[in-house]
C-alpha cells in the first residue's frame, strides 16, 4: 500500500495527523498509519511543495492550499493524485459564555481582524479558513440544535 512507511508532511501537530489520516482510511488500514513519519510543516501549502522537493510521499493538506499551488506551481500540481478526502465537517467557531469579560472582548476583536493582517491571514491559511464571520439566524438555530 502506498501509506506503508510513507513520509507524510502536515501542518498539523503529529498527533492531530495521525488521528486525522486514521480516521480517513479507516479502522482496516489504521495500522499504517502508525509505520508513517510525519513531517510537521509551518503552512498546508509547505506540505505540498514538500512533496515537490521529495521530502515525503504525501501531504496531509486542504483543498483551499491545492487550488492555491495550481496557481503557483502548475507542474506539481499536475502530478499529485488525491487518494482520499475527508468527509464535511462543521467549520470551526469561537464561543464565549453570554456575559464575558474585557479580555475576552479583546480576543474577540484579535480574531475577527485576523484576516486584516498577514500573520493573522497566514494562520488562518494554515486551517484553510478564509476569514471569520458572525453567525446567521440560520447558523445560531443549527448551532442550539
Amino acid at each position: 500500500m502506498l501509506l506503508k512507511n510513507a513520509g507524510i508532511a502536515s501542518a498539523g501537530s503529529e498527533e492531530y495527523t495521525r488521528k486525522y489520516l486514521k480516521s480517513m482510511v479507516g479502522e482496516g488500514y489504521a495500522g499504517l498509519i502508525d509505520t508513517c513519519q510525519i513531517l510537521a510543516v509551518p503552512k498546508d501549502i509547505d506540505a505540498l511543495i514538500s512533496m515537490g522537493f521529495g521530502l515525503v510521499q504525501a501531504a496531509l493538506t486542504t483543498e483551499y492550499s491545492i487550488s492555491k499551488l495550481s496557481v503557483i506551481n502548475p507542474g506539481l500540481y499536475k502530478k499529485l493524485t488525491i487518494l482520499t478526502k475527508s468527509g464535511e465537517s462543521l467549520q470551526p467557531i469561537v464561543a464565549v459564555p453570554e456575559a464575558y469579560s474585557p479580555e475576552v472582548t479583546k480576543l474577540l476583536e484579535i480574531v475577527e481582524g485576523m484576516e486584516k493582517t498577514p500573520a493573522g491571514k497566514n494562520c488562518l491559511q494554515m486551517f484553510g479558513i478564509d476569514g471569520w464571520k458572525k453567525p446567521g439566524k440560520s447558523e445560531w438555530e443549527l448551532l442550539r440544535k
